[in-house]
């Protein structure tokens, strides 16, 4: 500070880097930040440049084992036009409703004719679980009723709600 050579403020930075590089000598020393067992890295988690490319991940984008991201959208999107199959492993059957267990929720649509009337739906799971799901109507509906989307796989409890569309 005396020459003029060096402001305040980077002479506490100056000062500060002395103190942390003096700080993680002496926390080597006592052995934290190192795994115990493990070879010396120095000089070994250096970045060459030949020796990345001969390995051809930069190419390939995937090692052995590993799948891509853009094999796994892929994978998700197809997965998503599959209809959901039950956890048992059995087949979805017809749809009965048990007079114990009254529905919790009843809709009624009404459309003039030429018209489509449209209930948009937010189905949430109660289970903590990724749940299959699937929407059928009861036997007295209408044939003309649909459900968009028709089947799939529901969220977790903590997760979003299915928007469903019924027209």
């Amino acid at each position: 500070l005396k020459t003029g050579r060096l402001d305040c403020v980077r002479a506490q930075q100056l000062e500060n880097w002395f103190n942390q590089r003096a700080i993680h000598k002496v926390n080597k020393e006592q052995g934290q930040g190192v795994v115990h067992g493990a070879a010396p890295t120095s000089g070994q988690n250096v970045y060459i440049a030949r020796d990345f490319m001969a390995q051809g991940v930069h190419r390939d984008g995937v090692q052995d084992g590993e799948i891509s991201q853009a094999d796994l959208a892929t994978h998700l999107q197809e997965l998503a036009k599959v209809p959901a199959q039950r956890l048992d492993g059995e087949e979805w059957g017809a749809i009965t409703l048990d007079p114990a267990m009254p529905p919790t929720a009843t809709y009624e649509l009404r459309a003039s004719p030429r018209n489509v009337a449209v209930q948009e739906l937010d189905v949430k799971n109660s289970y903590n679980t990724f749940a299959p799901y699937r929407c059928v109507f009861t036997a007295g509906s209408s044939p003309l009723f649909s459900a968009t989307p028709n089947a799939g796989t529901m969220n977790r409890r903590s997760g979003e709600p299915v928007p469903v569309i019924v027209r």
